[in-house]
């Protein structure tokens, strides 16, 4: 009884956590989720970082996708995969127990494909086939029936496979999908003259405001591509010509590797950081890989002057961050640390033995950190009795209800500029020169409704 007790304990230090991973001892706190997460710690994007694998896509224009699927995916993907771009272009085809048994479904892929093509409304050029687990298991050969697809009705065809019980992995969703996406692309009949690089991992330019584009510019790149930025799938062949893929997520990766085997472009991983000297690391890579003279001095000086200041006002104020946001927490954390915050708490649903770098770094700054796993069913106490913090980074909703007076900063969401650095010091000094503030926060009934895509609106209040 005495063990059980010791391992149902609220949290547990990050130093013990180091220690546990080190000695694949297992956590006690960790328990693998058996309730929804996306209903206990709501988020703008719905737990999975804004991409979802069997809508995201359709950001690339003129494509629909058809998710091929048992009916309790389809489920899933009827609720969570709504957004801006699939209205009338995502699909659903159910298999039932006999097509799952028999692995003989092809032949109704093929039918509904013909009625995708004969009633979408809007023009049709590309296909996203999106399978599932079952596909694995079976053994689906889609990459030679995408070829049959794209011979017989004569548009471009691709697959991906949605593999959620490879979440995290490079057999995921994710890197299937981004593969799947510029799999789509092909040599342009009329290559453009234009000198460009390729930002790979995210599909439209998250920063219009960033100085990204004015320094390649003067250093001599005509263009930056994202391929959600085409009005056309013919257009996206442009990306071929690219000079440079620059990789700013890991799912992209196989993406960039193919892209380099079929059209021999080189490619750079810079994953997004607040940190101003990781950005100015990132504009000597893209000098070298280039070939070029980048030059980011002055944005550089300015940045460091902003963080300067932001620590020396930060350096008393209290902080925990959550699942919350669209970076991934361990980063989040970092972040708060080389802003000047003092990290109090850490909420995070799992770590591996791939995370002990970024969480030895955290510990080396504060190595009394707490460490709550917000999927163990003990949470559901702290939620009555919480810790209070004078700022949230992202911490889920529910363990904010009884802490009116923590301030909610703004989401994470970094880039590899220093644009979007200094938007986000920004809008944190206006929030701390806020004397008080409240946030609105989800009562039960909005929480069961979280499955109708709301986004919740954060309140603020100066008293």
């Amino acid at each position: 009884m005495k063990n059980l007790k010791e391992n149902t304990s609220p949290f547990i230090t990050i130093s013990r956590l180091i220690t546990m991973l080190e000695d694949h001892t297992p956590v006690p706190l960790r328990l693998e989720a058996n309730l929804e997460l996306k209903v206990l710690c709501p988020g703008p994007d719905d737990g999975d970082r804004g991409d979802i694998p069997t809508t995201t896509p359709l950001a690339v224009p003129e494509t629909v996708s058809l998710i091929i699927s048992p009916p309790g995916c389809s489920l899933h993907v009827t609720e969570t995969g709504r957004g801006t771009h699939n209205s009338g272009r995502s699909w659903i085809l159910c298999l039932e127990e006999y097509d799952i048994v028999s692995g003989d479904y092809l032949d109704k892929i093929d039918r509904a494909i013909e009625q995708i093509i004969q009633y979408t409304p809007s023009i049709v050029k590309g296909l996203i086939l999106c399978g599932t687990c079952i596909d694995v298991l079976l053994g689906t050969d889609y990459d030679f029936y995408t070829d049959h697809l794209s011979k017989k009705y004569g548009i471009r065809v691709s697959a991906q496979i949605m593999g959620p019980i490879l979440k995290g992995t490079p057999g995921s969703g994710l890197y299937h999908m981004y593969t799947a996406i510029y799999r789509l692309l092909r040599f342009p009949d009329k290559p453009i003259a234009e000198k460009s690089v390729n930002i790979l991992g995210i599909l439209k330019d998250p920063s219009p405001d960033s100085e990204l584009p004015a320094l390649l510019h003067d250093a001599g790149i005509d263009k930056i591509y994202y391929i959600g930025d085409f009005i056309s799938l013919e257009a996206c062949d442009n990306m071929i010509c690219s000079l440079l893929n620059i990789v700013v997520c890991e799912s992209a990766l196989t993406a960039a590797e193919e892209m380099k085997r079929k059209f021999q472009i080189p490619y750079i991983v810079l994953l997004p950081s607040y940190d101003p000297d990781t950005i100015h690391e990132y504009y000597q890579k893209i000098s070298e890989a280039l070939n070029l003279s980048v030059d980011d001095s002055f944005y550089y000086k300015k940045a460091r002057k902003l963080i300067h200041l932001l620590r020396a006002k930060a350096a008393d104020i209290t902080c925990a961050v959550g699942e919350r946001n669209i970076s991934p927490v361990l980063n989040v954390a970092l972040d708060t640390i080389a802003l000047g915050f003092r990290l109090e708490a850490i909420f995070l649903r799992k770590a591996a033995s791939a995370d002990l770098p970024i969480l030895r770094k955290i510990a080396a700054e504060n190595p009394d950190t707490r460490i709550y796993y917000d999927t163990h069913p003990g949470m559901w106490n702290y939620i009555h009795s919480p810790q209070n913090y004078d700022i949230s980074f992202g911490v889920p909703f529910p363990y904010l209800r009884n802490t009116p007076y923590t301030m909610d900063a703004p989401i994470h969401f970094p880039y590899i500029d220093y644009a979007t650095l200094e938007r986000l010091i920004t809008r944190i000094n206006r929030l701390l020169d806020c004397r008080r503030q409240t946030h609105s926060v989800p009562d039960e009934d909005t929480i069961h409704k979280k499955r109708r895509w709301i986004i919740y609106r954060q309140e603020r209040k100066e008293l």
